[in-house]
């Protein structure tokens, strides 16, 4: 199922801390697609840095950020992480976690494609 859980959002990278998306539940499907697409800005010699993160409870966050963890560095761009398909019932929820560095300032769109893998 496709989830559009960041639109338009702006982000500092000298004065915004991190922004996290909506949560979604993944149900039965156990393999996710993320999409992130900066729209307009200004990147320099900064980043948007997307993270996945996984939750059963809504409250406490695992990120995957040694595997899942996208870059970009150009306005306008997009990228795509590879499929992660660890979820296999371990956790309920997903979320994106976002982070403009340095000089980054930037709006830009994030989106969650959950399936059922293999």
């Amino acid at each position: 199922m496709y989830y559009e859980v960041t639109t338009n959002l702006a982000l500092d990278g000298g004065i915004d801390g991190p922004e996290v998306s909506q949560p979604i539940e993944l149900g039965t499907d156990n393999a996710i697609l993320v999409q992130i697409a900066i729209v307009s800005g200004y990147v320099g010699s900064g980043s948007l840095v997307s993270t996945l993160e996984f939750s059963n409870d809504l409250d406490n966050w695992t990120d995957q950020s040694s595997y899942y963890q996208l870059t970009l560095s150009e306005a306008p761009s997009w990228g795509v992480l590879p499929s992660y398909q660890g979820a296999d019932g371990r956790f309920r929820f997903a979320r994106l976690r976002y982070l403009a560095t340095s000089s980054a300032n930037v709006v830009f769109n994030g989106s969650l494609y959950t399936y059922q893998q293999g």
